[in-house]
C-alpha cells in the first residue's frame, strides 16, 4: 500500500527489492493529481519488481491499483473489500 507517495525515482530506488519477488497481495496506492501517463510509468516500475506467481500469473499490472483521482480515505472506501481480503 502506497499512500501519499509521489513515486519519485529516488524513493523508488530506495524501496526496490534486490531481487524480483513473489507478492501474495495486490498493490494499492494513491497518486492524487498525478497524470494518467505518469501513473502508467509508476505502475510499470512496480510491475518490474515482481515475478509471476498465483496472484500475478503472468502480468502483475492487473493487480496494481494506483489511483490518481482518490484521496487516501477514498482509496480505502473504494477498495474496502479487496483490502480486507474478500
Amino acid at each position: 500500500m502506497f499512500l501519499g507517495f509521489a513515486y519519485h525515482a529516488q524513493n523508488m530506488l530506495l524501496l526496490r527489492p534486490f531481487e524480483e519477488f513473489a507478492s501474495s497481495r495486490p498493490i494499492y496506492g494513491t497518486a492524487l493529481g498525478m497524470s494518467d501517463s505518469d501513473v502508467t510509468i509508476a505502475k510499470g516500475e512496480l510491475r518490474s519488481w515482481f515475478m509471476p506467481n498465483d496472484i500475478f500469473p503472468s502480468d502483475p499490472i492487473e493487480s496494481i491499483h494506483i489511483e490518481n483521482q482518490l484521496t487516501c480515505a477514498k482509496l480505502f472506501d473504494n477498495y474496502a473489500k479487496s483490502i480486507a481480503g474478500g
